[in-house]
């Protein structure tokens, strides 16, 4: 790769210049290189180059590989267990043998990636360690060569794999590409979205990267109807901040959430319900209050509950006295008793401490959800 500015250019400095590695130079540019008269520069693409590298067309049905691939395995199929948010993750089980998903470039490529790097990368969720990785090989009269990638940890999440290759010259037949599983006991394993570009670099992952499997926050809806309707709980402002002030839960003190569980949701992972709270003026240290959410969640085509699901609470020992002194207040949900797409509504009160109370009412000034997200939403335009 070559990275040139800051340079006026005088033709002819460069009649003989070749580049092993990377030219660095800052400032601006002006002038022009000769282009052909540099050698050994490598060229970087960020196309896929493979024509059905994300698992779209299955011409064979879901229970043979990809079109466009083979693969020597003892069992496929086509798995709704996607990293990208899709159905084209696909589950395939190796022999003790081991076995493989691979595809055998065609012979017209031959002749363009002698001497040149190329690169393949792929996602790819086992729990066996050591097992799967990723093989790019050519073979010349002398005979084959491979690279591999690094073997997946068997961490049970998806990873990364990536290998480069620079093709010799003289290739003569059989250029591969395949995600492997070596000998050893059957291992079961997803493959979802792979790569192969020109260049050496492993360009962010799309349409999501690695790096995005994390928490994220989504605002529920605050329904501000009821309590406009009631009066309460009361508005208060402090600067440029408001919020609701709480007494404890009589009738109606009470504030109403509402929210879809989101589709990218990892579907297993516990979400939390967040709130910035604080005292209305200064109390004591050691003074308490007590925060209640209770929630339910249904899907379409199924009776709406008038039912609980859970009633959680979170009590704030104040550390500090001041007015306005801000606390965060948590409600972690079971992710068991929730699915994605559902429609979540949930219900935050101020109920009695376990002792020592605080004498003045409770300001709530933000609210949140967190998820835990591994995927891209639904295929549904609906999103049910």
């Amino acid at each position: 790769m070559v990275v040139a500015t800051g340079l006026i250019f005088d033709e002819s400095l460069f009649e003989d210049l070749e580049i092993d590695g990377n030219l660095n130079v800052s400032g601006d540019i002006t002038g022009a290189i000769p282009i052909e008269n540099l050698t050994n520069v490598d060229k970087q693409s960020f196309d896929n180059l493979l024509d059905n590298g994300d698992f779209k067309l299955w011409a064979s049905g879901d229970n043979a590989a990809p079109y466009g691939w083979a693969e020597d395995v003892d069992s496929i199929e086509k798995s709704n267990v996607s990293y990208t948010g899709g159905s084209s993750a696909l589950l395939t089980t190796a022999l003790d043998a081991g076995g493989s998903l691979y595809l055998e470039f065609p012979t017209s490529v031959y002749g363009y990636r002698e001497n040149k790097s190329f690169t393949c990368y792929t996602l790819v969720k086992c729990d066996a360690a050591d097992r799967v990785r990723v093989e790019l090989n050519d073979r010349t009269a002398g005979g084959w060569e491979s690279s591999f990638s690094e073997y997946h940890s068997g961490s049970g999440e998806w990873e990364l794999l990536k290998v480069t290759r620079e093709y010799r010259d003289s290739l003569t037949e059989s250029m591969y590409l395949s995600v492997q599983c070596s000998t050893g006991a059957s291992t079961a394993f997803h493959i979802d979205f792979v790569m192969f570009v020109e260049g050496s670099i492993c360009p962010a992952f799309s349409p999501k990267p690695v790096s995005f499997i994390g928490w994220e926050s989504l605002p529920p809806f605050l329904d501000e109807n009821s309590a406009n309707v009631a009066n309460k709980p009361t508005l208060i402002s402090r600067g440029l901040f408001g919020g609701y002030s709480l007494p404890e839960y009589a009738v109606g003190e009470e504030l109403l959430f509402r929210m879809r569980v989101p589709h990218c949701w990892d579907g297993s992972s516990n979400p939390w319900f967040v709130c910035i709270t604080s005292a209305s003026a200064a109390e004591g240290i050691g003074d308490k209050y007590k925060m209640q959410l209770e929630w339910q969640s249904e899907n379409t085509e199924a009776v709406i509950p008038d039912t609980t699901a859970e009633t959680l609470t979170d009590e704030i020992t104040l550390t500090d006295g001041s007015a306005y002194y801000a606390n965060i207040v948590v409600f972690q949900l079971d992710g068991s008793l929730l699915t994605a797409g559902e429609n979540l509504q949930m219900r935050l009160r101020r109920i009695a401490a376990s002792a020592s109370s605080v004498t003045n009412e409770v300001i709530v000034w933000h609210w949140d959800t967190r998820w835990r997200m591994d995927k891209i939403g639904t295929e549904s335009i609906q999103g049910y």
